[in-house]
């Protein structure tokens, strides 16, 4: 008889595994949240593009989870910081057309997320109704 264990392996990870990811996205996603709720004529547009990979990467996670309003939560998140940096009333206008331009991202994910639902077509207009009234004003 051999002294070796038996290691049993399992198509779910452990908790800890799964949680433990997010905590540094998460961590970096609410730093670069507060650099573009906070930007002036320093801004890069770098923090826009990292700010969209982590949040549309824990949107994902969430998706794939079958988290579906966390999912939700992380999109509409994503979008209100891109409009809300974009109407700060100290960013230049070039700031505010980057901004403006970034929404495309989670308001196509937000889209695809509502085509699935009952009032999506709802909540869709409302978004695109408002994304008029941005484009026409701050761009």
């Amino acid at each position: 008889m051999s002294n070796t264990s038996l290691a049993v392996f399992s198509t779910t990870p452990p908790l800890c595994l799964v949680a433990q990811p997010a905590v540094v996205p998460l961590s970096q996603l609410e730093r670069l949240e507060q650099q573009l709720l906070q930007a002036n004529d320093q801004a890069q547009t770098q923090w826009i593009e990292d700010y969209l990979d982590l949040g549309l990467e824990l949107a994902n996670a969430a998706r794939q989870h079958h988290r579906f309003l966390l999912h939700t939560s992380w999109l509409k998140r994503l979008y209100r910081t891109l409009r809300d940096s974009a109407s700060l009333p100290q960013v230049s206008q070039a700031w505010r057309q980057r901004c403006v331009d970034a929404l495309y991202q989670p308001l196509f994910a937000l889209q695809h997320h509502y085509q699935q639902q009952d009032d999506g077509a709802l909540r869709l207009r409302q978004i695109r109704q408002e994304l008029a009234v941005i484009s026409r004003y701050w761009v």
